[in-house]
């Protein structure tokens, strides 16, 4: 109403209401129950960026807010996780080899399969995050990155290449995918993107007037996000294993016999091998066509 008595139009079309904000036992926030958080407290214990991001990540649409100062852990641990792997990236990156456009790298070099996973995985995730950020669904948005970030770039992806982690196409790759994902997660954590930012390659001033990044749907091979999966079941069927006859996770002297239900999955298996190896920590892996049990 404001808007149309002084300037004469709609100030906005678009208005988000949020749930009510309740304690972890369900009754309202309020400063007369003196059961309220004070954000500057949060700030102060956890970060600003822990706040603004936890926060995000467990409000849904149409539900109401059970918050407690445990809840904003899992923002903390988040920024602690994209400072830890940035700086493990600005460690081992070369300057020199990461000024090329993506596009053009991609047409023009025969990527692995472990590069076009992840540059798959990360288109995938930014078509999810706009389509989320276009229905006011910030709480998924918030959740996709995590997901993405967390757990295929940093448990899988930078495990995987620090085997050869000077090769120039993993140069490029994990720097591309850590700035790109820098801008999309500059909205919802400003200040340690930022941060990051101002250590890395970067064109402009700020983090905050670089474009968002435009979404490649041609890089988006669900073939290989596919044939990924199958290593990825394989370790954590390794992992389980080891940890059903209670082998020590610091030993690697486990042999290991694989036995591909197809022909497709034992080449993917075989020409993927020293991955699977180092993740499932095995000393020794051998892949066959028929189950043969040991005498």
């Amino acid at each position: 109403m404001a808007g149309i008595e002084f300037q004469g139009q709609i100030p906005f079309k678009d208005v988000y209401i949020h749930g009510t904000v309740r304690d972890a036992e369900g009754k309202k926030m309020s400063k007369s129950l003196g059961n309220s958080i004070d954000p500057l407290e949060v700030i102060k214990e956890y970060g600003s960026d822990a706040l603004r991001f936890s926060l995000i990540s467990i409000t849904a649409q149409g539900q109401d807010v059970f918050l407690s100062k445990e809840r904003f852990e899992q923002g903390r641990n988040f920024a602690n996780k994209i400072w830890n792997a940035s700086r493990f990236i600005q460690l081992n990156l070369n300057p020199d080899g990461v000024n090329f456009d993506l596009c053009v790298f991609f047409k023009k070099e025969s990527l692995g399969l472990v590069n076009r996973w992840i540059l798959s995985r990360f288109y995938s995730t930014l078509n999810e995050v706009e389509k989320y950020l276009d229905k006011f669904r910030f709480n998924e948005a918030a959740n996709s990155l995590y997901s993405f970030f967390w757990h295929e770039f940093c448990d899988w992806y930078l495990e995987i290449i620090k085997l050869d982690i000077r090769n120039p196409h993993n140069q490029l790759i994990m720097y591309k995918i850590l700035e790109k994902s820098l801008r999309v997660l500059h909205p919802f954590m400003p200040f340690i993107t930022e941060e990051i930012w101002q250590k890395l390659p970067h064109e402009g001033e700020s983090i905050m007037v670089s474009s968002w990044p435009h979404l490649q749907k041609q890089i988006i091979d669900k073939k290989s996000e596919r044939e990924m999966s199958v290593i990825f079941e394989v370790i954590a069927c390794i992992r389980n294993m080891r940890l059903a006859l209670d082998l020590p996770v610091a030993s690697s002297n486990m042999s290991v016999k694989i036995c591909p239900s197809d022909k497709h999955n034992r080449v993917l298996l075989e020409s993927n091998l020293e991955s699977v190896k180092s993740l499932s920590r095995a000393s020794n892996i051998t892949i066959e066509e028929k189950y043969q049990p040991s005498g």
